[in-house]
């Protein structure tokens, strides 16, 4: 049951399970069906969102314990994650959004939200300490109003929605 799962999966720490896709599989005729496509305008949390949509036009998600993906990470590449990206701020409110949105579907927000708001905050500090990537070509002036305006925004987004900050 999908509130079973949501709620489980945030409570232990599993909240990453929905940043990607290739862990999951879902049946073509539920995608066509369903009218759900990736954002093809967006190159950073496109499965985030993807995922969103799936799960709110389900009941239920079957989950197996047996591994038939090996993904291999290497410590030496920059991840996307860390990498800085000049629309982040926008992003992480629409990924905050869609998220709080689908855990408000399901009900079971309110049981989760300190956790959640845990979490969005530690994507919020890894989005900022991307401006000290290598990749990231700001002026230090730059980076240092980049931070602020993320700050000003995640701050006022988080009013707007009653969230302790």
């Amino acid at each position: 049951e999908m509130k079973v799962f949501l709620k489980e999966n945030c409570i232990s720490g599993r909240r990453d399970i929905f940043n990607v896709v290739w862990n999951k599989l879902y049946k073509r005729e539920f995608i066509l069906n369903n009218n759900i496509s990736f954002n093809e305008g967006i190159n950073f949390g496109e499965d985030f969102l993807f995922n969103c949509k799936c799960m709110k036009k389900t009941n239920s998600i079957y989950v197996i314990d047996e591994a038939y993906y090996n993904y291999m990470r290497r410590s030496n590449v920059e991840t996307l994650k860390m990498k800085f990206i000049n629309n982040k701020i926008e992003l992480r409110k629409l990924f905050y959004r869609e998220w709080v949105q689908l855990y408000k579907f399901y009900e079971v927000y309110d049981d989760v939200k300190r956790q959640m708001e845990l979490y969005e905050g530690y994507k919020i500090y890894v989005a900022i300490i991307s401006v000290i990537n290598k990749n990231c070509l700001l002026t230090f002036e730059e980076k240092l109003n980049y931070i602020k305006k993320f700050l000003i925004s995640i701050f006022s987004m988080h009013r707007a929605q009653g969230i302790a900050t």
